[in-house]
This record gives C-alpha cells, sequence and structure tokens, in this order.
C-alpha cells in the first residue's frame, strides 16, 4: 500500500511525513507492550488508593487545568486532520462507506501518521487516572476498563492498519475534544448547565454504537462477498468491546441522570395529607 501524500484536499506537516511503517512495525512487533502497561497501571492505581485512604485530597487545581488544555487541543488538532479524509471517502467518494469501513486504498500519509499518534496517546491518557487518585475522586470501573482495553486495542491492531481506524480515530478525537474542554471548564471552577453532561455521554453512546455498526457491516461486508481488508480477530475483538462500552456507558447514563436515588423518593405520610 502506498499512502497518498498529498490527495489534494488536505496537505501533510513535517512530522507527519515521517516513515510510519518502520514505526507500524516496531508497535506491530511489540504491542504486547500495551498489556504491561495495562498491568502497571491498574497496580498503581491499587496502590495509589491504598497510600492515599489516610491523606488528605491533594489540591490540583493547576495542573489538572493544564492536562485537559494540552488534551483538549490535541484532540481538535486530531480531530481537524483526520476528518478531511473520512468526509472524502462518505461524500465525495462513489461506494464511499464501504471503502471508509474495509479498503485501504488511498490511505493517506497523514491518516497513517495520526493513527500511530492516536495509539501512543493512550499511554499518555492513562494519566487522566492519576487526577483522580490524588483528589480521591470517585473511581468507577468504566473509567479504568475503558482505557485499559482501548490502549490494548489500538496497539494490537495498529500494526494491521485496520481501514476502520478511519472512523474510530475521527470520532474519538471529535468527542474527546469535548469531553476534555468540559473537563478544563470544570476544573476551572466554571458553572455548567447539567445538559452538557447529558450531552457528552450521549455522544459517547452513540461512538459506541457507531463502532457496533462499523464492525457489523464489517461482517456483512465479508458475507457477501466484498473484499474488506480487515482481520477477522479484530473484528471480533472490537465487537466485544463496543458492545461493553454501550452497556457500561448506558448504565451510567440511567444511573446518573435517570434513576432517582432514595432520598429524591417522597416521604410516606402515614396517610396525612401533605400541607
Amino acid at each position: 500500500m502506498n499512502p497518498l501524500t498529498n490527495p489534494g484536499y488536505i496537505e501533510p506537516y513535517w512530522f507527519e511525513k515521517l516513515d510510519f511503517f518502520k514505526l507500524q512495525q516496531w508497535i506491530d512487533a511489540n504491542w504486547n507492550l500495551s498489556i504491561y502497561f495495562a498491568a502497571i497501571y491498574v497496580a498503581l492505581i491499587y496502590l495509589g488508593r491504598n497510600w492515599m485512604s489516610k491523606k488528605a485530597p491533594y489540591k490540583v487545581k493547576g495542573p489538572l487545568i493544564f492536562w485537559n488544555m494540552l488534551l483538549t487541543i490535541f484532540s481538535i488538532v486530531g480531530f481537524v486532520r483526520t476528518y478531511p479524509e473520512l468526509h472524502q471517502f462518505l461524500f465525495h467518494t462513489k461506494n464511499g462507506l464501504y471503502k471508509s469501513v474495509c479498503s485501504k486504498d488511498n490511505m493517506t500519509q497523514i491518516t497513517l501518521a495520526w493513527q500511530f499518534i492516536f495509539t501512543i496517546s493512550k499511554v499518555w491518557e492513562l494519566g487522566d487516572t492519576g487526577f483522580i487518585v490524588l483528589r480521591k475522586s470517585p473511581l468507577i470501573f468504566l473509567h479504568w476498563y475503558h482505557h485499559t482495553t482501548v490502549m490494548i486495542y489500538t496497539w494490537f491492531t495498529y500494526g494491521s492498519q485496520d481501514p476502520v481506524h478511519r472512523w474510530f480515530c475521527t470520532v474519538n478525537f471529535g468527542i474527546h475534544s469535548f469531553m476534555y474542554a468540559y473537563y478544563m471548564l470544570r476544573a476551572m471552577g466554571v458553572r455548567l448547565p447539567k445538559s452538557l453532561s447529558v450531552v457528552l455521554t450521549s455522544l459517547q453512546i452513540i461512538q459506541m454504537m457507531m463502532g457496533i455498526a462499523t464492525n457489523l457491516f464489517s461482517i456483512y461486508a465479508m458475507n457477501n462477498g466484498w473484499a474488506c481488508h480487515r482481520r477477522k480477530i479484530n473484528i471480533l475483538i472490537a465487537l466485544l468491546m463496543y458492545a461493553s462500552y454501550f452497556v457500561l456507558f448506558a448504565n451510567f447514563f440511567y444511573q446518573t441522570y435517570y434513576k432517582r436515588s432514595p432520598s429524591a423518593q417522597p416521604k410516606k405520610t402515614s396517610g396525612k395529607k401533605l400541607k
């Protein structure tokens, strides 16, 4: 596969012209490092929470604002750089949806670059949890499960240059742009309406539905004899992963925004009317 260095709708920057085939080969040969990273990450969570159990929460407002600001900028840039190729497929290419999911043809140098950057960034994003531990904020299963599985999956599949990563990277960058901006403003003490939080969780659920849909479409294409340059193991893992995320995010949405707490239930009045 020869990537397009100048497809006509976006120009690569100097750092997007690196030899990503060598980087691809290195990650493909060493993807299991992500498992070690995940094990260290989970161990640090356990040790960190035990260590903090007898300590007062740390005040990390400044570093937290800076962290979220960096990730906001990074996510916006990633979305701006990856969206044009997906847009080109969907709106300016015959059978664009099928090709965007199943075809490696016309994968640009920019896409190769940002798939690598995206893969590496999943290690960086583990740092989110450090702030939760240091602030003694609630740490839910969804948070650390999502971080570990996404990181392992991206490292495992990067070497195959799975064409559906056009979708995964672009959509993830887009939602993270909104998510980290939201967290940054919250860390700054800006009072935000609850509706923004509802919208953010809804977008995350839609992202999981997109992941399920693109993988089901890949299976449909293969079953109909269409060429689909995806490994079956990638499809199976991604489908299970996105399905589990959908269940967890949907449950989080229900528990957070719809389920009424016991304190919110009307008090019993022993037959007396409330005045």
